[in-house]
């Protein structure tokens, strides 16, 4: 539960970031240096391995293509915009173009709601993110719920 934020590059680009230069670019942020993120930020580095990436990723396919069959059982618009284990979901057939804005802002939010009342918290705009933990069980779940949260959608927006 801790804040982690990490930034790198060549070091002909980090040296500019560096202190001890001269002329270097003046960098601040909250969590600079704060011993427990960056003891996270370690750990989580070496925690983060090829193996558990690849775990991920798979149960971030198998979720979304599971969501997808789920809203198209209940006819719902559906589409998923997906890298490795983070998914954003849309409420449309096509991913929109990379926005702020949604389209589909009044079913994202009543699927926030519904998903809420199975017991399943993804982010108000529709963002998942999966961790180190997923299990296919848990993925089993996930799905579970948050196919009953796409038929009550349904059954409100009918």
């Amino acid at each position: 539960g801790l804040p982690v934020g990490a930034l790198g590059g060549a070091e002909s680009l980090m040296s500019c970031l560096d202190p001890r230069n001269r002329g270097a670019l003046w960098h601040s942020g909250t969590f600079n240096g704060n011993p427990l993120t960056c003891a996270a930020g370690a750990v989580s580095v070496c925690e983060l391995t090829k193996e558990r990436i690849d775990t991920m990723d798979r149960l971030g396919e198998r979720l979304a293509r599971e969501l997808k069959k789920a809203a198209i059982t209940v006819e719902l618009p559906f589409s998923v915009r997906r890298i490795g284990s983070l998914m954003n979901i849309f409420f449309l057939n096509d991913q929109p173009p990379p926005t702020i804005a949604r389209d589909d802002a009044k079913l994202i939010a009543e699927f926030h709601l519904a998903a809420l009342n199975r017991g399943l918290f993804l982010a108000p705009r529709g963002m998942i993110a999966l961790s180190t933990v997923m299990t296919d069980e848990l993925i089993t779940e996930i799905i579970e719920r948050g196919s009953q949260a796409l038929h009550d959608v349904a059954s409100i927006a009918s």
